[in-house]
């Protein structure tokens, strides 16, 4: 029936989360890795998953216009309106994730290495976007009267605050040449970058935050 139907397509969805925040994690993994094979192997995963990702955005639009073509409850209208904004979002992520990975690997290609100061400040912004990718998740998986907006939007304003604050710091940084120009670009392309996979997750938890069960 076409309410099964949207459950089966809530079911891909899901699954499509799970393999974004996965993707996430061999970004940061790629970040750290010395061997140049085991770099290169990962970095074909992470862009064979982007790849993936435009597939799976596509099957799943293409299956819930099936499916609305056929009798739904509101509710069961709501929830398919809501996957069909949200599948974008999440293949946005999956691009954000591949773009990342496209940074690091310029960064290796060109011999840039970052001061532990500037990898801590990178990997304290990827902690705040790992934790957000985990909340998007687990309103992903719960019924919608339980998602949890609020921590959703207290983690994106967090990133966005962070973003700021490394912002002004980059330019000062800049000035008083505590690295190079070269380096500052691939360092201000990072945290940029995880300040847009921080819009694309809150979109997401919003869309579902949406639907009205009532």
């Amino acid at each position: 029936t076409s309410e099964l139907s949207i459950l089966q397509a809530r079911n891909e969805v899901q699954f499509f989360a799970k393999h974004t925040k996965k993707m996430f994690g061999f970004v940061r993994k790629l970040m750290s890795e010395e061997s140049e094979s085991k770099f290169v192997k990962l970095f074909d995963r992470i862009e064979k998953y982007e790849n993936i990702s435009d597939n799976v955005e596509v099957e799943i639009a293409n299956y819930l216009a099936h499916v609305n073509q056929y009798k739904l409850s509101d509710l069961g209208k709501e929830r398919s309106r809501a996957m069909i904004k949200l599948i974008s979002d999440l293949e946005s992520i999956a691009d954000s994730n591949y773009n990342l990975a496209r940074t690091i690997s310029r960064m290796r290609e060109n011999k840039i290495a970052f001061s532990g100061a500037i990898l801590e400040k990178l990997f304290l912004m990827f902690d705040m976007v790992d934790e957000a990718l985990a909340v998007m998740k687990e309103n992903l998986n719960a019924e919608e009267a339980d998602v949890d907006i609020n921590k959703a939007t207290e983690l994106e304003s967090q990133i966005n605050r962070y973003r700021d604050k490394l912002r002004v710091e980059h330019i000062e940084d800049l000035k008083n040449e505590v690295y190079t120009v070269e380096s500052g670009i691939i360092f201000n392309d990072m945290f940029q970058e995880c300040e847009r996979l921080g819009d694309y997750i809150i979109n997401v938890s919003e869309a579902l935050a949406e639907i009205k069960t009532k």
